[in-house]
């Protein structure tokens, strides 16, 4: 009797190990799987690696030059468009240009041609009120060089430098008599014997030609702020 049952528990053990093996080959082994997911699940992810510095200044020249680029465009397109700006300061930085005592005396003629058709008031030296021939002079130095000039004409032409009339520049001064005085009317000369003056009282601000014969016989000299 215990030899039978011996041989049944045997006879058994070996049923189950066939029949389990043949689940695992018709399914797959459950346990392999699960040991597969969880090697999956314990796997780290690759580190997000940190571009190059070399990248990185590549990336930033190429940044630049796209805005380089279409600055460039957009300064084409204003002049194209007849836009562009004519601020003699801005002028000065966009060419490159260094600012010498040159470039700010035509930077005061260039500015002179913003106060055209502004009243004369005599006394005045703003742009509320109005100026007259002294005053736009002194305004002008004032502003564009921070230069502070004498108020009355005779005393301008006391403060600056005489020069020949050869030798005028944009932004140097010019005087005439027109009151029976020799220093008695100043004007900007602007380039190709014209200057920017105040004239008189009920006029305005305004272009004249020196080589008119109205100027020309009361052409006094020409002189020069000196700005160093």
């Amino acid at each position: 009797m215990m030899r039978s049952s011996s041989k049944f528990i045997v006879l058994l053990t070996s049923t189950l190990f066939t029949c389990s093996h043949a689940w695992a080959d018709e399914e797959g082994d459950p346990i392999g799987r699960l040991l597969q997911v969880q090697a999956l699940l314990n796997t780290p992810e690759p580190a997000q690696q940190e571009a190059p510095v070399e990248q990185i200044q590549v990336a930033s020249l190429s940044i630049s030059q796209d805005i380089d680029h279409l600055t460039a465009e957009k300064e084409i397109s204003h002049v194209k468009a007849g836009t562009a700006s004519t601020d003699p300061l801005a002028t000065l930085i966009h060419t490159g240009n260094i600012l010498t005592t040159d470039n700010t005396r035509q930077m005061i003629a260039d500015s002179a041609f913003n106060y055209l058709n502004l009243p004369y008031r005599y006394g005045g030296n703003n742009v509320a009120t109005g100026f007259d021939c002294s005053g736009l002079v002194r305004a002008l130095y004032l502003q564009v060089a921070g230069k502070s000039l004498p108020r009355r004409t005779s005393e301008q032409a006391a403060a600056t430098t005489k020069i020949n009339r050869t030798q005028l520049q944009p932004g140097d001064l010019v005087f005439f008599n027109t009151n029976r005085r020799t220093y008695s009317h100043v004007g900007i000369y602007v380039g190709d014997n014209k200057f920017i003056h105040a004239p008189r009282t009920g006029s305005r601000i305004r272009i004249e030609d020196m080589t008119a014969t109205y100027w020309n016989t009361r052409f006094t000299g020409a002189r020069r702020v000196e700005l160093r």
